[in-house]
């Protein structure tokens, strides 16, 4: 197992060495948003290997883009876990759909399936 913090470290070295540190939150986020583009790539590819390495190196820029605002990955990753770890809500034609956004059967049929699961 990886600690997420180590690599972080790492990253963060490895963009020091390279100048990299010095790009603005606007470069980075170009960055990251180019490596979504190749994480769209593998998925179409279905090629698990490319989605590997187009997952790490969006990883790599989101390091970068916290890093230019002073934050850090786990940091934002924290943050958003305590914004939505009592979120309720279901699954849509794949997408999640915030409780208050369902209509109100959906929201009685979930409100059903949690109550029986407790």
């Amino acid at each position: 197992m990886y600690d997420l913090n180590e690599l972080e470290k790492n990253v963060a070295t490895w963009r020091k060495n390279r100048g990299l540190d010095q790009s603005t939150s606007k470069d980075a986020f170009m960055k990251t948003a180019e490596e979504f583009g190749e994480i769209a790539q593998a998925l179409n590819k279905q090629n698990d290997e490319l989605l590997m390495d187009a997952i790490g190196d969006t990883l790599v820029c989101l390091v970068g883009l916290a890093a230019s605002k002073n934050m850090t990955l786990g940091e934002c990753l924290h943050y958003a876990y305590e914004e939505i770890k009592d979120r309720r809500g279901m699954l849509k034609d794949g997408l999640f759909v915030k409780y208050k956004d369902l209509s109100r059967a959906e929201q009685i049929e979930l409100d059903k399936r949690l109550s029986s699961e407790e």
